[in-house]
């Protein structure tokens, strides 16, 4: 996804993951190891989020979150 004005990487996580912890920052800095501090993103920046795991049919969680990409752009 395609970093907007005023997004932080909080927000984005709850719009695409449905959540927001240390362990999906964890996952979104190991798909993503040009971003030094998940708290200094830009307007512009490409980032690699990881998808819930295809089989689940419940809500996203941090143990059903499987290191892979989702390709959206707004």
């Amino acid at each position: 996804m395609v970093v907007e004005a005023g997004q932080t990487l909080q927000q984005i996580s709850l719009l695409y993951l449905g959540r927001y912890s240390t362990e999906i920052v964890q996952q979104i800095q190991s798909l993503n190891p040009q971003m030094l501090d998940p708290n200094r993103i830009e307007v512009g920046q490409q980032i690699r989020l990881p998808v819930q795991w295809r089989g689940s049919t419940s809500k996203p969680s941090g143990h059903n979150l499987e290191p892979s990409v989702i390709a959206l752009r707004k």
